[in-house]
């Protein structure tokens, strides 16, 4: 039971209902997993486990363990319900950086990129700035993503009515339930928004629907409208937070002040800094080398090695990727909209419709710091009904660039939505499925550099390998000018 309300409390209490409270719970409940733990294994010992237990933690959250984060002891946390972050020590010629999301050591500078969503968890992380330490400086470095990104948080925290109904009425429809990948297959709605739906129409009381082993079924109940009232009641209450925070980060003066008087605290006691003020502006060298640190980098992405539930009809294919018939592990220039290349491919797609001979060369210099092996002998590209001269155009000058021969040797067979209309893998692996062939004549031998815009959900350049392979190419190679957030 104890061990149920930790994993709760880290997987969903946390993300939901983010205060102190939820911060201590999971403190005492690790204490009860931890002593329990070792009671099992050396019953006679229960109250020696549970007194060294309770030295041991009072000695980890004083000041006195801070000496161990010398040898390189990390702190973990977890940051939703998705991924492990584990903090990172940059190390320094004068000092030490520990890279964090949430939860962190005292520290003699905090610095916050990009700010938290409100006052509370803002003031809950600075304040461990201060732990244990006699004076602590905190930065904030905030801009006008931060509040596009907050705003993506609350506008998706709850269902919207549309989708709702769209998984209410297709469980209607189909007699005995439908598990997730069921559901992914008939509703162009992404995996994480189906998840989502069914976890909080799951929680409601009555419940529209219930779990029977692996599929949802719907119950009699209907979804009442406090449901929706409720939602719209947290959203109007996180909208709030956000301004809040907003107007912290306009201050020019008294913030402490400002988070005290926020969580109705008596500021009377703050101490003022004597420290000078931050200057506001970067020097443009510096932003220079920043952008020219980003533009020297390139992000690799693995190959799709398994076909999507139900297969892929008009390919006739299911189950798992024949090895032999996988692309090799592939490479993007930039992320998409990034401060390095990513506005620049922005512009190239969307205003000039042409890609600057800059991204020819970024790519060149990509492929020999990459470095292939067994390398590309020829290039190809991905087709495209809607710019049809737009990569192909760009393939053909970075083929010329590397001095290797360009074949336009895949074709589109039909038009079909574009990817970044299809909300999940499933929806988006049968939106490509029967819409790409090769021209056999057009094939060369040896292995192959394969080029395209983007890379979103991975499948277009999973069946154009597969095509290529079958046929009996080499090496695939994929390369792509930049990565979307959904690879």
């Amino acid at each position: 039971m104890v061990l149920s309300l930790l994993l709760s409390n880290d997987f969903v209490f946390k993300e939901q209902f983010h205060n102190g409270f939820t911060d201590k719970l999971s403190d005492f409940a690790g204490l009860f997993v931890f002593s329990l733990f070792w009671i099992a294994f050396f019953p006679r010992h229960k109250r020696f486990i549970c007194i060294s237990t309770a030295v041991l933690f009072v000695f980890w959250k004083s000041a006195y363990s801070q000496f161990l984060l010398k040898d390189g002891i990390a702190y973990r946390s977890l940051e939703s319900t998705e991924r492990l972050i584990t903090p990172i020590f940059v190390h320094c010629s004068s000092f030490r950086c520990l890279i964090s999301t949430a939860r962190f050591p005292p520290a003699f500078v905090l610095i916050h990129y990009q700010a938290p969503g409100s006052v509370v968890a803002y003031y809950q992380q600075v304040g461990r700035a201060g732990r244990a330490l006699e004076l602590a400086n905190c930065v904030l470095l905030s801009g006008q993503e931060d509040t596009d990104v907050v705003d993506y948080f609350i506008e998706t925290a709850f269902p919207t009515r549309e989708e709702a109904e769209q998984v209410l009425n297709v469980l209607d429809e189909v007699e005995g339930g439908l598990s997730v990948p069921g559901l992914m297959e008939r509703l162009n709605i992404s995996s994480g928004r189906i998840l989502k739906t069914i976890d909080l129409l799951s929680l409601e009381s009555p419940a529209p629907i219930v779990k029977q082993g692996t599929k949802w079924i719907l119950t009699p109940t209907g979804l009442s409208e406090e449901f929706w009232q409720r939602a719209q009641r947290l959203t109007e209450l996180r909208r709030i937070e956000r301004d809040q925070m907003q107007e912290y980060v306009s201050l020019t003066s008294g913030h402490m002040d400002f988070l005290i008087r926020a969580l109705d605290g008596e500021s009377n006691e703050e101490r003022t800094s004597s420290l000078p003020l931050l200057p506001a502006t970067v020097e443009a060298q510096l932003v220079r080398e920043a952008i020219e640190f980003l533009r020297g980098t390139s992000l690799p992405f693995e190959p799709r090695k398994q076909w999507p539930s139900g297969g892929m009809p008009k390919y006739g294919l299911k189950g798992k990727i024949r090895a032999e018939l996988l692309s090799e592990r592939g490479r993007a220039l930039c992320m998409w909209g990034d401060a390095g290349w990513g506005r620049l491919v922005q512009n190239g797609k969307y205003v000039d419709r042409h890609f600057s001979d800059e991204l020819i060369k970024a790519c060149a210099d990509l492929i020999r710091k990459w470095n292939p092996q067994p390398a590309p002998a020829w290039v190809t590209c991905i087709p495209s009904l809607r710019h049809p001269k737009l990569v192909p155009d760009f393939a053909r000058r970075l083929s010329s660039k590397l001095g290797l021969p360009f074949r336009e040797a895949i074709v589109k067979t039909g038009a079909r939505p574009e990817q970044k209309t299809m909300a999940n893998s499933t929806q988006q692996a049968r939106n490509v499925d029967g819409s790409l062939a090769v021209i056999d004549e057009r094939l060369l031998a040896g292995p192959v550099l394969l080029v395209d815009d983007m890379v979103d959900s991975r499948w277009t350049l999973t069946v154009a390998a597969w095509l290529l392979r079958s046929r009996g190419t080499g090496e695939v190679w994929p390369l792509a000018l930049a990565m979307t957030g959904n690879v």
